[in-house]
């Protein structure tokens, strides 16, 4: 009986040895314990109870902040109950926050400073900039109209009135501007 004890103790202390060999050259690995997600940076904010709620591109409440956050656009005309911080954005009207959120990213990939994105129930958007309100419509060559936008922004920005981007005027001669 004590023989067979030592025997069984001499093949796993071999298995033990053989184990910590092959781990210790790599053959053998373990999983590493996943690192926690990166904090994504916010690319927009709505107001809620008197708070601004930071969002990132994929419609993420990142954080909130008592003072309005600089630098971002603010989106407006979502339908939404709750926010929790952390946790994706729970809206009612999906397609509009889709929407708001192209803008958005267009609005960054453009480097345009569109102080507001008001997306309405039926899919058209407007956009604000100091004295000026931006009709871009339905998404419809959103991208090529903020292309566009940025291409004559310097000309505009300084103005007051409304510019039309909802299609290009007759004849294809540009977007129209009606000053105030």
């Amino acid at each position: 009986m004590k023989k067979k004890l030592v025997i069984i103790i001499a093949a796993i202390a071999v298995l033990v040895i053989a184990a910590c060999v092959l781990v210790l050259t790599g053959v053998i690995r373990f999983p590493k314990k996943q690192q926690e997600e990166a904090p994504s940076q916010p690319v927009a904010y709505l107001e809620y109870m008197n708070s601004y709620m930071l969002i990132d591109r994929n419609m993420k409440v990142t954080g909130s902040e008592q003072e309005v956050p600089a630098g971002l656009p603010k989106v407006t005309g979502l339908s939404f109950e709750k926010i929790i911080v952390g946790s994706e954005l729970e809206v009612t009207n999906t397609d509009a926050a889709k929407y708001a959120m192209k803008l958005v990213d267009c609005i960054h990939k453009n480097t345009l400073d569109i102080a507001e994105v008001y997306v309405s129930l039926d899919l058209n958007a407007t956009m604000y900039v100091g004295n000026i309100k931006i009709l871009m419509g339905q998404d419809v060559s959103t991208e090529e109209k903020l292309h566009d936008l940025r291409d004559f922004y310097d000309d505009v920005k300084g103005l007051s009135g409304v510019l039309d981007m909802q299609e290009l005027s007759k004849n294809n001669l540009g977007y129209s501007f009606k000053t105030n």
